[in-house]
């Protein structure tokens, strides 16, 4: 097809190509010189399809194979049987392994390339064996030795010489990263912090390795490991390292448990509750470590420990904290007593009779510490007290409590006056008309204690109480009888309210939220009595209810409203659910996931409501909507939420279409092919949304896609992405262009001449794409190409 030239022998010219740009040469056969170029210097020969002899160099001793391109063959050895192909400078192609899929380079002698990988971005150099090269990195600066698997040499760094070369070399987690892997290491290599520190990994290490103090140093980093490898007591152990340990990294009772050490530590590092929690422990501690209460503190915790773990007076100090301590640990009597020390306790935590017992000790406690009935309560015990120490109202009142007292100890009017307290008094201890009668007041009387017709009653009188003292039907119950009350005096719910009890009301009497209000209580009331808007309709509130009471739609139905309800009172689906109804409500009232929450509840809901991410927003939800309700854009819009959804609720494009909307999702919500799927979808798509492979996958789109979406190199890229395409999606020159690639493409995505044509473009192109005689050919075109792309004999080479 090229022009005819004179050969050596002045006549013959068979076969010669376009492309022939060197003197015509007579081959082994006397005729075969097609594709011979000026660069051949070895003897013409023979290919493989009987005819390829281009750039024949004379080193090359193996059969001429055709290249990639069909007719690149300079350099080709004996010892090739990889597919030749251009290396770095367009024509080094000796040794070439069937293996290698990389870029080929010229190596450290000129010509060494077998067995070099894709991932290889380094100078190719001989390996140990004066050929293994695969997958050796810009970083590599050692000698290319062979792996456990004979050629993986990723990344092999000169220090890994002597005493590191006793290791074998192994493959990592992503089957090539080996830089600085020592003998010691048992574990898989794995890819540092930093892509390739690796020595000294352990089988046990789990986390991610990372860089110690001497730059090397990760043998045993654990996943919790977050603080700076360092070098422990035997130079090696660093397992669990903390990024809050400050002290020397110690061998635990494992032998590697090193999680939050603290130079404070003197005690034997020992595994924590969360197997790892061990900052500050001392050699005092023979409890088991555990967490306290800000996450690290574990100095003297003793085995009888059970408590939570809190920070002492002096911030460390924990040995014998009991789950019942509530109040700030101090040191004991003897340094260290702290077992159930109460938050009322204010003197010093002293030992009591059974040599540990310190809860509720105060200030004011001069006598013996004696365990009470409950066997701790200890709390202003006076020398004078001769009865049982017993817990008073507030917990912890005992002081002068006399044998004679029945009753549960409280505090009196003078803060100290405890004798005669019978077991029936509920009230406030006060001073009586006699200046000691206390028995049986209630802690609901706040009138002046009185002497009752039989001459003792006077359990539950209240100050509010304005008529005449009357016994009920118990015979002794007193409390708020108001003059107003005309119905029955009957027993409420807690055995004592009757202050304006209507002859109306048909429920149980029971407190109203000023503690005196139960006018028109009905049955069906189970909630506390509040005063409504006309001060006194309180029928059907529920226990629920927490908001102010309000005329509902029947003027009457106030069952479970709650304080955030702004809306209108209305019945529900059952009658009567209408707790956290909002103003915004437009549907009716329906039970919840929970059976009380409907708020913001829309007449479009169709779906079950349920309680959304800030436990109460629940407008438009849809049956469809399986995932975590939450606020939208607009604070109330969550019709249709998938499970899979994790971004923030947006409006779509027709007001309420926000099923399966992303975090990554940046661009207007749309609905897509099936009508709802909005995952990912970028500000850029321009396109219907549609499923991708991963059924989800679809950032991106553009109008222009017509294929199936698929996830690219960066995992979200699918912008026009062509129903031909049948590569790897990968990022193009404007970061987004994917238009027809195809799987045979290896070279950067380029915008073609229409703008979008980019299938077959090889890595060695390097002018614009065009479209070729079939419309789709592109591979290798060549920025010197000026003719129309055409198909080529293998169906793919189009340059010039």
């Amino acid at each position: 097809m090229g022009q005819a030239r004179k050969c050596e022998e002045g006549e013959c010219l068979l076969r010669v190509n376009a492309k022939s740009m060197g003197r015509v040469r007579k081959g082994k056969e006397v005729q075969c010189f097609p594709k011979i170029n000026a660069e051949s210097t070895g003897l013409a020969r023979k290919g493989e399809e009987g005819e390829c002899l281009l750039k024949v160099n004379a080193k090359s001793t193996g059969k001429a194979r055709k290249c990639e391109e069909g007719e690149f063959l300079l350099k080709v050895n004996a010892e090739s049987t990889g597919q030749a192909r251009k290396c770095g400078e367009g024509e080094c192609l000796l040794r070439v392994n069937a293996k290698s899929t990389g870029r080929v380079r010229k190596g450290e002698e000129g010509e060494c390339f077998l067995k070099v990988n894709a991932e290889s971005t380094g100078l190719a150099r001989k390996g140990e064996e004066g050929e293994c090269l695969l997958k050796v990195n810009a970083e590599s600066t050692g000698q290319a030795r062979k792996c456990g698997e004979g050629e993986c040499l990723l990344r092999v760094n000169a220090k890994s010489t002597g005493r590191v070369r006793k290791g074998l070399a192994r493959k990592g987690e992503d089957g090539e990263c080996f830089l600085t892997v020592n003998a010691e290491s048992t574990g898989l290599a794995r890819k540092g912090e930093e892509g390739e520190c690796l020595l000294k990994v352990n089988a046990e290490s789990m986390g991610k390795v990372r860089k110690c103090e001497e730059g090397e140093c990760l043998l045993k980093v654990n996943a919790e490991s977050t603080g700076q490898a360092r070098k422990c007591g035997e130079g090696e152990c660093l397992l669990r390292v903390n990024a809050k340990s400050t002290g020397r990294v110690r061998k635990g009772e494992e032998g590697e448990c090193f999680l939050q050490i603290n130079a404070k530590s003197t005690g034997l590092a020992r595994k924590g509750e969360e197997g790892e929690c061990l900052l500050k422990v001392n050699a005092e501690s023979t409890g088991q470590a555990r967490k306290c209460g800000e996450g690290e503190c574990l100095l003297r915790v003793n085995a009888k420990s059970t408590g939570r773990v809190r920070k002492g007076e002096e911030g460390e100090c924990f040995l014998q904290i009991n789950a019942k301590s509530t109040g700030l640990a101090r040191k004991g009597e003897e340094g260290e007593c702290l077992l159930k020390v109460n938050a009322e306790s204010t003197g010093q935590a002293r030992k009591c009779g059974e040599g540990e017992c310190l809860l509720r000790v105060n200030a004011k406690s001069t006598g013996r510490v004696r365990k009470g009935e409950e066997g701790e309560c200890f709390l202003q015990i006076n020398a004078k007290s001769t009865g049982l120490a017993r817990k008073g109202e507030e917990g912890e009142c005992l002081l002068k409590v006399n044998a004679e007292s029945t009753g549960q100890a409280r505090k009196c009017g003078e803060g100290e006056c405890l004798l005669r307290v019978n077991a029936k008094s509920t009230g406030r201890v006060r001073k009586g008309e006699e200046g000691e009668c206390f028995l049986q007041i209630n802690a609901k009387s706040t009138g002046l204690a009185r002497k009752g017709e039989e001459g003792e009653c006077l359990l539950k009188v209240n100050a509010e109480s304005t008529g005449q003292a009357r016994k009920c039907g118990e015979g002794e119950c007193l409390l708020r009888v108001n003059a107003k009350s005309t119905g029955r005096v009957r027993k409420g719910e807690e055995g004592e309210c009757f202050l304006q009890i209507n002859a109306k009301s048909t429920g149980l009497a029971r407190k109203g939220e000023e503690g005196e209000c139960l006018l028109k209580v009905n049955a069906e009331s189970t909630g506390q009595a509040r005063k409504c808007g006309e001060g006194e309709c309180l029928l059907r509130v529920n226990a629920k209810s927490t908001g102010r009471v309000r005329k509902g739609e029947e003027g009457e139905c106030f069952l479970q409203i709650n304080a955030k309800s702004t809306g209108l009172a209305r019945k529900g689906e059952e009658g009567e659910c209408l707790l956290k109804v909002n103003a915004e409500s437009t549907g009716q009232a329906r039970k919840c996931g929970e059976g009380e929450c409907l708020l913001r509840v829309n007449a479009k809901s169709t779906g079950r409501v349920r309680k959304g991410e800030e436990g109460e927003c629940f407008l438009q939800i849809n049956a469809k909507s399986t995932g975590l309700a939450r606020k939208g854009e607009e604070g109330e819009c969550l019709l249709k939420v998938n499970a899979e959804s994790t971004g923030q609720a947006r409006k779509c494009g027709e007001g309420e279409c926000l099923l399966r909307v992303n975090a990554k999702s940046t661009g207007r919500v749309r609905k897509g092919e099936e009508g709802e799927c909005f995952l990912q979808i970028n500000a850029k798509s321009t396109g219907l949304a549609r499923k991708g492979e991963e059924g989800e996958c679809l950032l991106k789109v553009n109008a222009e896609s017509t294929g199936q979406a698929r996830k690219c190199g960066e995992g979200e890229c699918l912008l026009r992405v062509n129903a031909k395409s049948t590569g790897r999606v990968r990022k193009g020159e404007e970061g987004e262009c994917f238009l027809q690639i195809n799987a045979k493409s290896t070279g950067l995505a380029r915008k073609g001449e229409e703008g979008e044509c980019l299938l077959k473009v090889n890595a060695e192109s390097t002018g614009p794409p065009w479209k070729g005689e079939e419309g789709e050919c592109l591979l290798k075109v060549n920025a010197e190409s000026i003719g129309k792309a055409r198909k080529c004999e293998e169906g793919g080479s189009c340059l010039k």
